[in-house]
């Protein structure tokens, strides 16, 4: 109340001293043109002339140092919004407050009503801001769009008063600059379903005859005024044309509006000049007025729709400008005269041209448009249109199964439909859903294709029941159950609807991966996926319909249709229709098969720069791991999506985008490392950290820096350790690795399964491994090393030993490892070469018992790269701690990592010799943990707006109900 307060007293002062400002101009102009009259009277003397001179430089100087009263207002809604903010902020205290009351009685604080009182006392006397406008009519009417822009909810004020003295004033003022400033105000503000039920029909018909005064012109408005032509022409002032445009176009929303303006010759013949008007603003505008206004005139003629025509299909005209035509021949078919101007278009071949102009689909926002009302213009003329006069091919299919498409979601709720439209066979199925986001729901608004929750989205399996394999044609809708209201059209929600229809046979070049995604939907289950081909969708996408045209897709292959919105946690309902030239079944799948168990991590070193699937690489074995026990006697069907935890909360925050003052800003896509995932069998060691050099049983596929999905089958009794990674993936090994921002550190691990009771334990500290090294040595030649290894206690049981023998990746040199007890050799248990094979990394596992000290030999290959590198040899044992040393001569007393003279090599003894996981630094508990609330994060569910049918949805009703009562007739 306090910030309220001194907002009013600081917005009082501005005021006055721009209102100051302004007459102080206005006595200088004044003055200014009383010294010119008399100057051309010939009555000014010098004196005259010298105080010309000087008002000219005050005039100059006073104009240069104007306030600029949009940088004004700029200021005043900056600290609006931020009220705003402070009082969404008391709303949520309340509502928090009122849930933890146990006494229902007092459930109602009422902070936010009273601050909403107090709101009124901004001017003196208790009079509102818009109130206080409104007596200032017409000079306040620049003020009052600014304001209705800032604050929509003072609209209701507005339309009790303020727009009726709009009109008056314009029925009674004789100077043309008020009449054009309010006709502007009202164009910006009025809307005629706020007017009262009573008195709307006679203040639309007033408004429409005030626009056609003006239009026509009216000796009336040429006081003041020194244009010598009263009427709106191609000789006014091209704001002014703007301006009337604008004014007509939304008073003619309303039917009588729409008929007084349709009716005069005068209006529609201006119109169609302005249309072809020289400036691009005048001529949208025109378009919009001539479309909204859609007169069944007679000065509508063929040559006017070859003009509108010409506009649609060039491609050099502006996307504003073509998009305002396309709109403007929609509202065409739709409007009274569409009986009459069918035969025109019909005659001019529109709906091939209109179809062609459609399948140029693009993700630009106005050539989005065109392609939309492009689409409807050839839905609505197909509705009685002589089909045989369109060429059937695809484009025709296309545009028959949209329009049944479309038309069958406002028909029926859900269920099949079959049967005969323009002379086709359609097959099809409409369902109904939701993306949900409260928290007492399951959340199924999972966000688009870069979002980790893009798998709760709801997704449906089409399934083709023809024998007969062919290719087929398939058309897609969405559509939404909810009207656009006001207030979303204020609040710009971003809850566009899209989808994408991915192909099973080919959602993945993995054939194991493939069976198991067929096992999954065949289950019914939701199907997490990361596809490495794309998926085919529209490339743009709306918020009330989006329809999409897939061709020639094979009927034998089954298909997942995933529908979402482009941000997560949007809520909405939906209708969807497939419709296909084929006969088909929509199923949908669902989410109740999958228990999910959600992770937070943080990864406590730099990523590493490794090249992907690099069989060299070891810097996995450094990164948290999960182990997975399925103590059941049947198969688990695990799926695993790991993502960043700083691209979650920025994207499941994006649906508070317009509660909040600005929006997170996004960290550049290339300052985050490629995530990976492996999974290994950890069946002998199911308690300790997977560190074997076996092939992974399941690893991801691609390659992705926002989210990566793993799925696979986990037979019964066995363990698994799912180990979570990131890298650079750097194939140029001479590249400088880029350095790990901190929000790249954090992760959060989606594991979904479809048996409850799985085991997930991340690695504790008494399992980790104890880790020892030998000191570097310095290779020059093909000499063999000797080397002891000692271990601190002996082994009264076998125990596992890896030994890891390491030379930087740009050395080419081979080598292999022997292992001797008393003079025998001991092989390995588990190592990555056959028999006696040199190699460029040694990892083998051993299995110790009884002796404390074991011998060693490292032997170079003849042909190997000779030259100084270094050798490092590293050993991790379950049990005991163990050393490892050389055993040089006396003219090999290179070592020591002090020895190294090239900064590479040191710099990579340096990665590989850190121990970032070990009984000294082992795995705590914030490097993996359960998360302890619901992801993602719910949103508070909005109450649903009342049902609003289009024109056009209305006209493609109309091809459904005809479609199905002539099937005989094509």
């Amino acid at each position: 109340k306090g910030d309220l307060k001194e907002f009013a007293q600081h917005f009082r002062q501005l005021e006055h001293r721009v209102v100051q400002h302004e007459k102080d101009i206005c006595s200088l102009m004044e003055r200014r043109a009383a010294l010119q009259t008399m100057a051309k009277n010939g009555e000014a003397g010098e004196l005259h002339r010298r105080q010309l001179e000087v008002l000219d430089a005050l005039l100059a100087e006073a104009t240069e140092g104007r306030p600029s009263l949009r940088e004004f207002l700029s200021s005043w809604e900056q600290q609006w919004r931020d009220l705003l903010e402070k009082r969404q902020e008391l709303r949520d205290l309340e509502a928090a407050a009122a849930s933890s009351m146990e006494n229902s009685e007092a459930r109602h604080m009422p902070l936010a009503e009273t601050l909403d009182a107090d709101w009124a006392q901004w001017s003196n006397g208790g009079v509102s801001e818009i109130e206080r406008l409104i007596e200032e009519l017409p000079a306040s009417s620049q003020r009052i769009i600014h304001l209705h822009q800032a604050r929509p909810e003072c609209g209701k004020i507005l339309h009790e008063s303020g727009v009726r003295k709009m009109l008056d004033t314009m029925e009674k003022t004789k100077k043309r600059y008020w009449h054009e400033e309010l006709a502007n105000c009202l164009g910006h503000v009025f809307d005629p379903q706020m007017l009262p039920d009573m008195e709307r029909s006679d203040f639309c018909k007033r408004l429409g005859q005030q626009a056609i005064e003006r239009v026509k012109g009216s000796d009336r408005l040429a006081s003041g005024d020194m244009e010598s032509n009263f009427s709106l022409n191609d000789t006014s002032r091209e704001s002014s044309v703007q301006i009337y445009m604008d004014f007509m176009k939304t008073i003619a929303k309303h039917p009588d509006a729409q008929a007084v303006l349709a009716s005069s010759e005068d209006v529609v013949r201006a119109i169609l000049a302005f249309i072809k008007h020289r400036s691009q603003p005048v001529a949208v505008a025109a378009f919009g007025a001539l479309g909204q206004i859609s007169p069944a005139s007679e000065l509508i003629n063929k040559e006017n729709l070859i003009f509108i025509l010409k506009i649609i299909v060039a491609n050099d005209e502006s996307a504003g400008l073509r998009k305002a035509a396309a709109y403007c021949l929609q509202r065409f078919c739709s409007g009274p005269g569409a009986n009459r101007l069918r035969p025109m278009m019909e005659a001019l071949d529109v709906v091939p041209h209109m179809l062609q102009v459609a399948s140029d689909a693009t993700a630009k926002e106005d050539e989005a448009a065109i392609f939309k009302h492009a689409k409807n213009v050839a839905s609505l003329l197909l509705d009685g249109l002589n089909t045989a006069q369109v060429a059937k091919g695809l484009s025709y299919r296309q545009a028959v199964l949209e329009a049944i498409g479309c038309a069958a979601i406002d028909k029926i709720s859900e269920g099949r439909l079959d049967g005969m439209a323009a002379g086709m066979k359609y097959w099809g199925q409409v369902n109904q859903g939701s993306w949900a986001a409260s928290a007492s729901a399951m959340v199924t608004a999972g966000g688009g294709l870069d979002c980790s929750t893009f798998w709760m989205n709801p997704m449906y399996l089409i399934r083709f029941t023809e024998e007969e394999k062919k290719s087929t044609a398939m058309a897609l809708t969405l559509s939404s159950l909810e009207s656009l209201s006001d207030a979303d059209r204020k609040m710009k929600k971003t809850a566009f609807m899209c989808f994408r229809l991915f192909n099973l046979s080919s959602i993945s070049k993995d054939a194991s991966e493939r069976q198991l995604n067929d096992e999954i939907v065949k289950h019914g289950q939701n199907l997490p996926t990361r596809s490495s081909k794309q998926a085919v969708g529209p490339k743009v996408c709306y918020e009330q319909e989006t329809s999409f045209y897939v061709n020639e897709v094979d009927n034998k292959d089954d298909h997942l249709l995933v529908v979402y919105t482009l941000d997560p946690l949007q809520e909405k309902k939906f209708a969807l229709s497939v419709f296909s030239d084929s006969a088909l079944e929509v199923t949908p799948l669902s989410r109740d098969g999958w228990q999910m168990r959600s992770f937070l991590g943080q990864w406590r070193s730099p990523a590493p720069a490794q090249s992907y699937g690099n069989p060299l690489d070891m810097f996995w074995h450094g990164f948290p791991q999960l182990m997975i026990t399925n103590s059941s006697t049947s198969e688990v069907t695990i799926s695993c999506i790991l993502s960043y935890q700083a691209q979650d909360e920025r994207k499941t925050a994006k649906h508070k985008m317009n509660e909040m003052p600005q929006e997170v800003a996004a960290q550049p896509e290339d300052s985050f490392p490629f995530l990976e995932m492996e999974l290994f069998d950890a069946s002998a060691q199911p308690l300790h950290r997977y560190v074997g050099f076996g092939k992974p049983k399941v690893q991801t596929l691609v390659l992705c820096r926002d989210w990566v999905v793993l799925k696979a089958q986990l037979p019964p009794q066995s363990a698994h350790s799912l180990v979570l990674g990131r890298s650079w993936f750097q194939n140029d090994g001479g590249a400088k690795t880029p350095e790990t921002p901190a929000y790249a550190q954090d992760f959060r691990l989606q594991l979904l399964a479809d048996y409850g009771d799985l085991d997930l334990q991340p690695i504790s500290a008494g399992f980790e491994w104890h880790r020892f090294a030998a000191t570097p040595v310095l290779v020059r030649d093909h000499r063999p090393w000797h080397m002891k290894l000692q271990l601190k206690t002996a082994c009264a049981q076998k125990q596992h030993v890896h030994l890891l023998l390491r030379i930087p990746d740009q050395v080419k040199a081979f080598m292999r490892l022997k292992v001797l007890k008393d003079g025998q050799d001991v092989s390995p248990v588990v190592s990555q070469g056959k028999g006696d094979a040199f190699l460029p990394l040694i990892h083998n596992e051993y299995e110790l018992e009884g002796s404390l000290e074991f011998d060693m030999t490292v032997e170079f290959h003849p042909q190997s790269e000779t030259g100084a590198f270094p050798l490092l040899v590293q050993g991790l044992s379950r049990s005991c701690d163990g050393e490892l040393h050389f055993l040089a001569g006396d003219d090999r007393k290179d070592v020591g990592l002090e020895m190294m003279k090239d900064a590479t090599m040191q710099k990579w003894l340096e990665q590989v010799s850190a121990e970032p996981f070990s009984k000294r630094n082992p795995q705590i508990s914030s490097d993996l943990q359960l998360e302890p609330q619901a992801f993602p994060a719910c949103s508070q569910t909005e109450s649903a707006d009342d049902e609003l049918i289009t024109v056009s949805k209305a006209y493609l009703q109309r091809l459904f109900n005809l479609a199905k009562a002539q099937e005989a007739k094509p």
